[in-house]
C-alpha cells in the first residue's frame, strides 16, 4: 500500500495518519447517536501534548467501547501508532 511504497521512495520517512480520514473510519462504525460523544473524546485524545497522557485516555476510550462497539475499538487500537 501506500505506506510501504512511502518507505521504499522516501527512506528515513516517517508516517503520519490523516487525523480526520482515522476519526472517519472510526465514528463510520458506531450508530449516529453516539457519533458526536465519540468524536469529542477523540479529540481530547489528540489535544494531549503528552504521550502518557494521550496513552492513559486511550486505553480508557478503548475499554468503554470494547463490548458495544468491537470494530470501532479495533479501529482505535490498530491506527493508534500512526
Amino acid at each position: 500500500g501506500i505506506q510501504a511504497a512511502v518507505k521504499k521512495e522516501w527512506l528515513g520517512a516517517s508516517w503520519q495518519r490523516c487525523k480526520v480520514h482515522f476519526m472517519r473510519n472510526i465514528l463510520a462504525k458506531v450508530p449516529h447517536r453516539d457519533k458526536a460523544r465519540l468524536a469529542e473524546q477523540l479529540k481530547q485524545i489528540w489535544l494531549q501534548t503528552v504521550r502518557r497522557s494521550t496513552e492513559r485516555l486511550a486505553v480508557l476510550l478503548i475499554k468503554e467501547y470494547k463490548v458495544k462497539y468491537p470494530e470501532a475499538r479495533r479501529c482505535l487500537e490498530e491506527g493508534l501508532e500512526d
